[in-house]
């Protein structure tokens, strides 16, 4: 889930100048159905003489935080980049450069980080966003199984095309955009490019569409690598009925990264259902190693349930090595809130190994308590 409370920190990417990138052909009606304007591009391509490439583009409208942004960008920015609402419709839709020194910008960055930390339990505000899709193809424009790279981006951003062309449909909603991309999932065959329909489709609201899709992916799809991004964007959905898919993907997928990384998207979910799951799975699973999954991501979860588990298989694991597992995701949660647990352990618990791991983590937790607790110790000796 992209946590209201956690900072993305965007990489640094180098791409080349989008200066030189040619307007966009837009489509004359995209009041029209998304299927016909797709097939106004494609007979557009080859009239144009498009065979040795092009682009295919249209946008959605998503729900997201304000500072929030899908795509790629610079730092510094370059004043020659252009935006794609630039391509699209010859404006901007960036805010207005500030002409302050990149030193400034990341300091103003930094506040803005720290007033999210500060204005705990408080999300930050929410607005609609058009974020583009844009499909390039390499040959036979169009055509869904000679797709070759799908990029998303919100349209304040730029997107290197590639001094290829774009053919822009207008918006789409939500529905026939995702009956375009079930479709075109049906005809690939390279496996990123299965990965990027998926995540496509993972970042639509339309849940109640866009749940089925991702769900017969998981059945019917046989390279796992595809399936490991489907649970990803299944959780991403933050919806009970994934959660369902999710509870029985875990359990019954042919592949451990497949599982594993079911584990991470439920422990993501801001569900309590999902919380309680991960319980589950940390004290229940006959999978050692999902269990030792399941117990690392309680550790990153502020949740009461969560630190309760935790404590608990601290004392109950079925072996030493979960008992360690389960200290160390103590260390882990957030604000030191493992600390009291942790001095407890290193005090009082009846294995010397699992108090001896407890006494190591006071130790690199440089908290004021665990020097004291040390300090401790080492004059019982």
């Amino acid at each position: 889930m992209y946590n209201a409370r956690s900072i993305v920190l965007f990489l640094v990417l180098v791409l080349p100048s989008a200066a030189f990138a040619q307007p966009a052909i837009l489509h004359p009606d995209p009041s029209e159905k998304l299927t016909d304007r797709w097939d106004w591009a494609m007979k557009e391509s080859k009239e144009r003489g498009y065979d040795t490439g092009a682009w295919f583009g249209y946008s959605i409208t998503r729900l997201m935080h304000e500072d929030s942004h899908i795509g790629s960008f610079k730092h510094p920015p370059d004043p020659d980049d252009v935006s794609l609402a630039e391509i699209i419709f010859g404006r901007k839709s960036q805010e207005p450069r500030s002409g302050i020194s990149d030193k400034e910008a990341l300091q103003k960055a930094v506040d803005r980080a720290l007033k999210e930390f500060e204005d705990e339990g408080i999300d930050s505000p929410k607005t609609l966003k058009d974020l583009a899709i844009l499909f390039q193809f390499g040959s036979h424009p169009g055509r869904f199984d000679s797709v070759t790279r799908i990029k998303v981006s919100n349209l304040d951003l730029s997107v290197d095309l590639e001094n290829k062309p774009l053919l822009w449909l207008g918006q789409a909603d939500d529905m026939e955009s995702l009956e375009l991309l079930d479709n075109m999932y049906e005809k690939l065959q390279e496996t990123e490019t299965k990965k990027r329909v998926v995540m496509a489709i993972g970042i639509h609201d339309a849940s109640e569409k866009s749940i089925p899709i991702m769900s017969s992916i998981l059945s019917e799809e046989d390279n796992y690598k595809v399936r490991k991004a489907t649970v990803f964007w299944l959780g991403q959905t933050d919806k009970p009925k994934a959660l369902d898919i999710l509870e029985k993907v875990v359990h019954s997928d042919r592949s451990f990264e497949v599982r594993k990384n079911c584990v991470f998207a439920i422990s993501q979910m801001d569900l309590d259902r999902a919380t309680d799951f991960l319980i589950d799975l940390a004290q229940k699973s006959n999978d050692s190693k999902i269990r030792n999954t399941a117990i690392f991501w309680l550790g990153q979860k502020a949740s009461k349930k969560a630190k309760a588990a935790l404590q608990d298989i601290v004392y109950s694991g079925e072996t030493t090595e979960v008992q360690e597992k389960a200290v160390f995701a103590l260390t882990q949660l957030p604000d030191s809130q493992g600390v009291p647990h942790l001095i407890r352990i290193a005090k009082s618990h009846p294995n010397v190994k699992v108090r001896k791991r407890a006494i190591f983590w006071l130790g690199q937790s440089h908290d004021p308590r665990a020097l004291d607790t040390l300090i401790e110790l080492i004059r019982e000796k």
